[in-house]
């Protein structure tokens, strides 16, 4: 009876020892900009990844995130978000918790004009009913003495 029961101790010593020198250890954050009236507002969706890598997260609607530094031999945090400037943090192997700012980018974009022109008189191919939509062109064109006539050169 003694027999059996040291190996199924000796595997249940094994199985609850092998998860715990296979845990990896984590990386937790938190990702912020300043506010104006000096405090902190958090970042939701930043994109966080280890340079040169495929490993990465994002931040939740708090800010917080966490990364796995498992297998890592590069330790550079990159973080981006669109409309911040992208930033690289080197975290050295006693830091467990970062605390990240972000600044926003300072882009100016110039005036857009949007020119375009349609016709006088088009047929809707996207409605299931024929609809013919007339602008101010055709009525112009179709010009008379009041608004039914302009409509009697129209399909």
């Amino acid at each position: 009876m003694k027999s059996y029961i040291y190996p199924i101790v000796c595997c249940i010593f094994c199985f609850l020892l092998v998860p715990l020198l296979s845990f990896s250890q984590k990386l937790s954050g938190f990702v912020f900009e300043k506010a104006e009236n000096g405090g902190k507002n958090p970042l939701p969706g930043v994109n966080i990844y280890w340079l040169r890598t495929t490993k990465g997260t994002f931040t939740d609607e708090s800010g917080e995130f966490q990364i796995e530094q498992h297998g890592i031999s590069n330790h550079k945090l990159v973080i981006s978000l669109l409309g911040y400037r992208k930033d690289t943090v080197e975290v050295s192997g006693d830091k467990s918790r970062l605390k990240i700012e972000l600044h926003p980018e300072n882009r100016d974009l110039g005036e857009v004009e949007i020119t375009g022109s349609k016709e006088n008189s088009l047929i809707s191919k996207l409605n299931p009913r024929q609809t013919q939509i007339i602008n101010i062109g055709e009525l112009q064109r179709a010009a008379c003495c009041n608004l039914a006539e302009s409509f009697e050169t129209s399909a």
